[in-house]
């Protein structure tokens, strides 16, 4: 059985994810909406701007050369598919918070399997990217789903 605090915490990092999500559903939301604006052409030649003082400070710096190695890589059918999947993706958490927020017993359980099946999709892609990111996104999803879990169990049995 947990106790009182422990459950009180878990409720605040579940309020706060929340939160977190929305912001990071519209931020995908804003993204995809600029790269629908940008010619290819502009974000190869903006990500070597936007990196060069961390190159020039610290040559093999992962994030930086990771950002400049993607940016020389996109073509224009790439950015197609970065702008639906990050407006989708964006869409998708804002409606999750915002049903999440609305305390609707319903709400939470199909936010919690719209995040499995999001996890799915994440896992299927890090078998073929192998990206470190997405291992964190995938861990953050699975957090969500375990504070999803929690707070289903707040509800009374059958209720809405």
């Amino acid at each position: 059985m947990m106790n009182k605090n422990y459950k009180l915490n878990l409720h605040r990092v579940f309020k706060i994810s929340i939160i977190i999500k929305g912001i990071d559903g519209v931020l995908d939301i804003i993204a995809s909406s600029l790269l629908f604006f940008l010619q290819s052409d502009s974000i190869v030649n903006i990500i070597p701007f936007l990196v060069r003082k961390e190159l020039i400070e610290d040559p093999k710096d992962i994030i930086a050369n990771y950002l400049l190695n993607v940016s020389q890589n996109i073509l224009p059918d790439t950015q197609i598919f970065i702008i639906i999947y990050l407006l989708i993706h964006g869409l998708v958490k804002t409606g999750l918070a915002l049903a999440l927020s609305s305390k609707n017993r319903q709400a939470y359980i199909i936010s919690g399997i719209i995040l499995v099946f999001f996890i799915g999709y994440q896992i299927y892609r890090f078998s073929h990217t192998h990206s470190i990111i997405l291992m964190l996104f995938i861990l953050i999803d699975v957090l969500m789903v375990y504070l999803i879990h929690t707070e289903l169990k707040r509800f009374p049995k059958g209720g809405a």
